[in-house]
């Protein structure tokens, strides 16, 4: 049995956050919902840590895990998605023209970064997976959590503290590493130390025994105190990048353990939601970039007004994640996509 068919409610919670994750980019990329609609997709930036934890904690979970077989899994995936996605790519080129630093810059993207946009999540994982799998054979779970929370504090100066270092020699050297690597919202200063807080709670869990009233309160109390933070940060700091905010961490320690014992019989539905959810978070591109990209029409018909565009970008991409979810079924390459 698939070990995440344990907690049907995570397959739930996934699917949710995939529409919560497509609809915050419809909007900050389209046109915004109106008044306080728009003000909560921004807890869309709970999407991504929850993935990379909850699929640290489920590897951590399995007796037999072998980590060589979940990167082979994670990058045949993010291998596949990237084949498809060049494709559009290229018509990119083909539609709008393209110079020799443009390939250039798209090469570097895709070597140090990602592909495509949104699918960065995949290499981040194996990244962060593997770098966990590594040092925890070679750390004590003490040095292991210094680490993972040095290397969450250095993202998190690269994108939502990046004020803080306005001047300074750690400003210069965060530049050069950024010349570079592009971002430190990547396998290394994010995924690894939400990899690592997976594995954490993995323990935990064998060790002893959870409040499902404690950790459901402290997941609110830290999900209260996270909208604060995003909002000192954009209203006092004008900064408007929250996805790596401190908050962040222990919201997603306490979210995790309180969904771990909430009980919910999805038993039947749990297999179509886990490969539902995968599939939005990796197709919604399709929709939201790749073809208006190339398709101006489209582009314009979903800015026209949210009640147009957002509708249509949604049933579009459950659509297509519906048809690769019965294609599976049949052909074994369409299942590795999922």
């Amino acid at each position: 049995m698939n070990v995440t068919a344990r907690w049907p409610v995570l397959d739930l919670y996934k699917f949710l956050l995939a529409l919560l994750l497509i609809i915050a980019h419809y909007t900050s990329e389209y046109a915004p919902l109106p008044g306080l609609f728009d003000t909560l997709t921004t807890l869309y930036i709970v999407a991504v840590p929850f993935y990379l934890t909850c699929s640290s904690f489920l590897f951590f979970q399995k007796k037999d895990a072998s980590i060589w077989r979940y990167l082979q899994k994670i990058l045949t995936m993010y291998g596949a998605w990237s084949i498809i996605y060049f494709a559009f790519v290229v018509a990119d080129w083909a539609v709008h023209g393209v110079t020799i630093k443009k390939v250039f810059s798209y090469l570097h993207e895709c070597l140090v970064y990602s592909t495509y946009p949104t699918i960065w999540f995949l290499p981040a994982l194996a990244v962060g997976m593997a770098l966990t799998v590594w040092c925890s054979k070679r750390l004590t779970d003490g040095q292991l959590y210094v680490l993972a929370a040095g290397c969450y504090l250095i993202g998190a100066f690269g994108g939502s503290y990046a004020f803080c270092l306005e001047g300074t020699f750690a400003q210069s050297l965060l530049l050069a590493y950024e010349a570079v690597f592009l971002t430190t919202r990547n396998g290394l200063f994010h995924a690894f130390p939400l990899a690592v807080l997976g594995r954490a709670i993995a323990k935990n869990r064998k060790d002893g025994v959870r409040s499902l009233k404690r950790d459901g309160l402290l997941s609110l109390l830290f999900l209260a105190g996270l909208c604060a933070e995003g909002l000192v940060l954009k209203l006092v700091f004008h900064n408007a990048d929250e996805n790596t905010i401190l908050l962040l961490v222990p919201f997603t320690y306490y979210e995790l353990q309180f969904l771990l014992d909430l009980p919910l019989g999805l038993h039947w539905k749990g297999e179509w939601l886990r490969r539902m959810s995968t599939y939005l978070f990796t197709c919604q591109r399709i929709w939201l970039s790749a073809v208006p990209n190339v398709w101006w029409a489209f582009g314009e018909l979903l800015a026209l007004r949210w009640w147009i565009g957002l509708p249509l970008v949604l049933l579009l991409t459950i659509l297509t994640a519906q048809l690769l979810i019965v294609w599976g079924k049949r052909f074994s390459p369409v299942r590795r996509l999922g």
